[in-house]
């Protein structure tokens, strides 16, 4: 209910004056949702609003539903979305410990420099100068006695030893807006070396 164009009577502005004195003093004056009386929520005490009823409703000073209770983890082939396994190689070997060490490598050897346009501290990417994609292929012809998907654990410890995986020189540091507006044609251009 809108107050425009009204003024507030003497016992109005007594209530208002009263719940500004409450709140300095470190209650809080609230309205009710149901019947929209206003009552008053002292840090003290939890003070009920004017009815039990309208209490329950709006279930002041109750806990929520979930609070101290625990979850049991749910991963691997318990979880719900589990479909075998099937994360594809070059992801696990893009995931693996070594390639977190080959970016900070990368990214080390550059000072944390963009190599385009010169910017420090930004959000900075190591980006292979032959792309992941040719040495992957190359990876998978040398061991194609191994299947890339029922050899997979085999395939994983083959690539931590694979030099091409890991070298630092195949890298370069890239801001994230240069790295964004790498065109496709500099990359096949960068293969011809």
């Amino acid at each position: 209910m809108s107050m425009l164009g009204k003024k507030h009577s003497e016992e109005s502005k007594e209530k208002i004056r009263e719940s500004e004195k409450r709140t300095k003093q470190g209650s809080k004056v609230y309205t009710c949702l149901v019947c929209h009386k206003i009552f008053i929520k002292n840090k003290y005490r939890n003070s009920k609003c004017c009815s039990l009823e309208c209490s329950n409703l709006l279930r002041i000073g109750k806990p929520t539903w979930n609070k101290g209770k625990k979850y049991p983890q749910i991963s691997g082939s318990k979880h719900y979305a589990w479909k075998g396994g099937i994360t594809p190689l070059h992801f696990k070997i893009r995931g693996m410990i070594e390639n977190r060490q080959w970016i900070k490598s990368v990214l080390e050897r550059y000072c944390y420099t963009c190599q385009k346009c010169g910017r420090q501290g930004s959000y900075l990417i190591a980006h292979h100068i032959k792309p992941f994609s040719l040495i992957f292929n190359k990876f998978l012809q040398e061991y194609n006695q191994f299947s890339p998907i029922e050899d997979k654990e085999t395939l994983i410890r083959l690539a931590i030893n694979y030099k091409p995986f890991w070298d630092i020189d195949n890298g370069i540091a890239y801001c994230w807006d240069c790295h964004k507006n790498l065109p496709k044609k500099l990359q096949t251009i960068e293969l011809m070396f």
